[in-house]
């Protein structure tokens, strides 16, 4: 089924791919609703549901589809809770008289409110988010007062994590290589000049310690994306976050070619290295930050360097107040004294494994079952797609326990197959460092 739509051609995305997000999306907003009694007997043609469906432009693709009694999806069917979350949706967010696009998860596909984001009225300075993963870097810079726009990210179950986290925000699950500062400029009804901040996370796998650190890859590359689109847009500001490592990968110093690269793009840009304990994060987690202000504001971006907190938190310290889990215990959404607890679901071990893991120390172990220490933790990786051992428990930590790592809120749920999301987090700029980001980049806008 075609679905006519610039974002979703930008996305490459079809009919049936656009409505199964939008499946995860509405379970994920409407879990733990009582859905059903009311809405299982609900028709296709329930003028709420034909409103939603109108709006997000996908009734006119699917109408035949109704019309012949076929309910097709992807690899077979609609499911038959798919029309009960869409009337749901249809009294909750996408009301008919007035939808409120500016806190919807469907945003990405709904062609009224893609519109309406374009025109709606906001004084808060806009940021555009470039490679944005599950959105760390932009939950810590709307947390600080802006306004992202955009997001961009080619990964579906971090782009779906990042659309569920940040409703309103449209979010392009394409490879940025494929966007221009025009399509930005288009999407979000924006002028040159008026966003204020570009950032991104290039993928640092070419240059990280732990990944391939080859030279020629193309992918080391991506950096001139953001540099490219900044200049495009006019934006005053330009923050790119990644490894130490790339400082030199195999001979070659990207570091020095970054910095000339978005210097001839128009920026005063400085490369600085930080920690992110430094940050209230209980991780010794370092990070290169390129931080750029277009030689038209005329200042220094020392400016942009955020200030460092005088208190630290440890790994124990960031667990306090989770429930304790024995090994394949927990679930993604439980209640636990009456809060709502995401993700936080324990690994299945083998007693092989369980075997290895009751021998290591805290701070010790190999780097594939490395035991956190009860201070602070090294950088956090995914590797294998499994997170770092528990300080204290034979068990490694769960997704939950990792966004504690990199002090991420519990309201914020990571999405995805479970083996999808360790590395959505890993992977993840740490929110107390966004924060701190964000503050900076504020204080050089006013």
């Amino acid at each position: 089924m075609k679905y006519s739509c610039r974002q979703t051609r930008l996305m490459a995305m079809n009919c049936e791919q656009v409505i199964e997000r939008c499946v995860e999306l509405l379970n994920a907003c409407y879990y733990g609703k009582k859905i059903g009694s009311k809405t299982d007997t609900l028709q296709p043609s329930h003028p709420g549901i034909v409103c939603v469906l109108k709006r997000m432009g996908i009734f006119q693709p699917i109408q035949p589809y109704l019309d012949n009694g076929c309910n097709l999806m992807g690899n077979g069917k609609i499911r038959k809770t798919f029309f009960s979350m869409i009337a749901e949706h249809s009294v909750g967010r996408c009301q008919t008289g007035t939808p409120q696009c500016h806190q919807c998860s469907l945003i990405s596909f709904c062609q009224t409110g893609l519109s309406n984001h374009k025109y709606r009225k906001d004084n808060r300075p806009v940021a555009i988010d470039l490679f944005a993963g599950a959105g760390g870097l932009s939950a810590g810079f709307h947390y600080e007062g802006f306004r992202i726009a955009l997001a961009i990210e080619r990964s579906r179950h971090a782009a779906q994590t990042y659309r569920h986290n940040h409703p309103g925000v449209p979010v392009l699950e394409a490879d940025a290589r494929r966007v221009s500062a025009a399509d930005i400029l288009n999407i979000t009804g924006l002028k040159p000049c008026s966003i204020s901040v570009i950032m991104g996370g290039p993928p640092c796998q070419g240059y990280s310690a732990a990944g391939l650190r080859k030279p020629r890859r193309e992918q080391n590359l991506l950096y001139q994306i953001v540099a490219k689109i900044a200049r495009g847009v006019k934006a005053p500001v330009l923050l790119m976050e990644n490894v130490p490592g790339l400082a030199k990968v195999g001979g070659v110093n990207f570091k020095t070619q970054i910095l000339s690269f978005v210097a001839n793009q128009g920026f005063n840009v400085k490369a600085v290295e930080l920690d992110a304990s430094k940050f209230g994060v209980p991780q010794r987690r370092k990070r290169l930050l390129f931080l750029g202000i277009h030689n038209r504001l005329n200042s220094n971006p020392q400016l942009l360097v955020p200030t460092q907190l005088k208190h630290t938190c440890s790994v124990v310290k960031a667990f306090k107040g989770l429930p304790s889990l024995i090994m394949d215990s927990g679930k993604d959404v439980a209640i636990h004294r009456g809060v709502v607890i995401y993700n936080h679901r324990a690994m299945v071990h083998s007693p092989e494994v369980v075997a290895k893991i009751q021998q290591i120390q805290p701070g010790n172990g190999p780097p594939s079952y490395r035991r956190l220490p009860v201070t602070l933790a090294q950088t956090i990786i995914a590797g294998h797609r499994a997170l770092p051992v528990h300080p204290k428990q034979h068990r490694t930590i769960t997704v939950r326990e990792a966004a504690r790592l990199q002090t991420i809120p519990d309201k914020f749920r990571f999405l995805g197959p479970h083996a999808e999301q360790p590395l959505q987090v890993a992977n993840a700029v740490p929110y107390n460092m966004a924060r701190a980001l964000g503050r900076a980049a504020l204080r050089v806008l006013k």
